[in-house]
């Protein structure tokens, strides 16, 4: 089964999470003096000298909702108390597919949120 690829962004300069739409891959994405600008070429979203923007990853699952999970997302992993995690890509595989999808649940993300993970 292949893995849909697809990517959010956090715009910190404006505060916004950002995801692809049906008009292309990211609308309101780039900014200038003026405020938003579309962009519809991912090209402009993982070019590093784009400071205000951070990328992430979609990782093909979804949670116990149905919702996507990010890199970047803080879930709750309910088994022995183990509270928020934050999904990370590490050595080649994100943190949490060793995990029961069906009891996971996106709580928030890292950059909206971090706080959920003071809370361990």
């Amino acid at each position: 089964m292949k893995r849909e690829i697809k990517f959010r962004a956090w715009n910190s300069s404006y505060e916004k999470m950002i995801y692809p739409t049906d008009k292309g891959w990211f609308e309101d994405l780039y900014t200038n003096e003026e405020g938003f600008v579309q962009i519809n070429d991912i090209r402009h979203l993982l070019y590093e000298g784009n400071k205000d923007l951070v990328t992430m990853q979609y990782t093909g699952l979804k949670d116990k909702n149905g919702v996507d999970i990010y890199e970047g997302d803080i879930v709750l992993v309910p088994y022995n108390y183990i509270g928020f995690v934050e999904v990370k890509f590490i050595n080649g595989s994100f943190n949490i597919t060793c995990y029961k999808l069906s009891r996971l649940e996106i709580k928030g993300n890292i950059h909206q949120n971090p706080e959920l993970l003071e809370s361990k």
